[in-house]
């Protein structure tokens, strides 16, 4: 704590942003913001999880440790990426107002470019072996990769060609690659393993469609934006805060979630009509430099820190 204590005796800011609850590291933070009266922010991360929800099911009001929820009590503001993670820390019993602000993509790093061969990790994947399906995210269950396999082969008397890319680790790989096995995909779904972030950009542009199968706990979605930034349209399941981000016949198609069907069905869609692909093609991108760029993100979170505390003078950006 001493640390942290000695940083904001030296630096002195305005407000302190804490991204999260569950780490040590914002425990001590807090205190010290705490002790030297310094208003302070919190988004409190995790609030989706499985195991924050069965907490609040249990107890509402008692569902967060002594310690958490005074630190949350202390805040003067909570902020959170979607309004379903928002009415999830509100059935906590919480007072503070909450500013829902979504997580932003670099639309510059993030954008339509022509599709180039590529090695990732040890894995060619040829631009033009057609369609190319993009799976970006961590290894577990609650992420839905399970039902990819089975996606991938009901596709196949179509789209003999198609490429399943999954990118990610975690202890959903061996499962997934037994079903790979078992549906005889012969490479057609390709476990890639950890896509650093320099090679993400490029990933995306190989790709078609980028698909989003979670099964529950998203409250916003990184990969959703990061796809629409470079100009894909999404087939994402509708549960959390993925149909706050993926518009339906718009941006992207929504689906039931558990469903291979209806995934391969609306990426059956969108591959056999290159119209309304490009359409949402185009609105995607769009819609991700209007809403999700970082330039209008840190705007509304500058705006948020001027409402907390109105001494601060406005930044002159060069």
């Amino acid at each position: 704590m001493y640390a942290f204590y000695k940083a904001l005796c030296v630096q002195q800011p305005d407000i302190v942003h804490l991204h999260g609850i569950w780490h040590p590291l914002n425990y001590w933070a807090v205190r010290a913001a705490y002790r030297r009266g310094i208003p302070f922010i919190i988004q409190p991360r995790g609030m989706l999880e499985p195991w924050a929800i069965a907490w609040k099911s249990k107890k509402k009001r008692l569902a967060l440790s002594l310690y958490q929820r005074k630190d949350l009590e202390k805040a003067v503001l909570l902020v959170a990426t979607s309004e379903q993670e928002a009415e999830h820390i509100r059935q906590f019993g919480l007072k503070q107002p909450i500013a829902v602000i979504p997580n932003g993509v670099d639309t510059n790093r993030f954008r339509p470019t022509q599709a180039k061969d590529g090695n990732f990790n040890g894995f060619k994947i040829l631009a033009q072996k057609k369609p190319i399906i993009l799976f970006v995210g961590r290894h577990v269950f609650r992420k839905g990769t399970i039902f990819l396999p089975k996606v991938t082969k009901m596709l196949l008397k179509d789209f003999p060609n198609l490429q399943m890319l999954v990118c990610g680790k975690g202890y959903m790989q061996k499962p997934v690659q037994g079903l790979t096995q078992i549906h005889r995909l012969n490479g057609s779904l390709k476990m890639l393993g950890f896509v650093s972030d320099d090679d993400l950009p490029a990933l995306y542009a190989l790709s078609d469609i980028v698909v989003v199968p979670s099964l529950h706990s998203e409250s916003f979605g990184i990969p959703l934006i990061e796809a629409m930034a470079s100009g894909k349209p999404v087939i994402a399941t509708k549960v959390s805060g993925i149909p706050e981000v993926v518009k339906n016949g718009v941006t992207g198609l929504l689906v039931e979630k558990r469903s291979s069907k209806e995934i391969a069905e609306s990426l059956r869609f969108l591959l056999s009509n290159p119209e309304e692909y490009l359409k949402m093609s185009k609105a995607a991108r769009e819609l991700a430099v209007k809403e999700y760029s970082w330039d209008n993100i840190a705007t509304r979170i500058e705006n948020v820190y001027l409402e907390v505390n109105k001494t601060i003078l406005t930044p002159n950006y060069v």
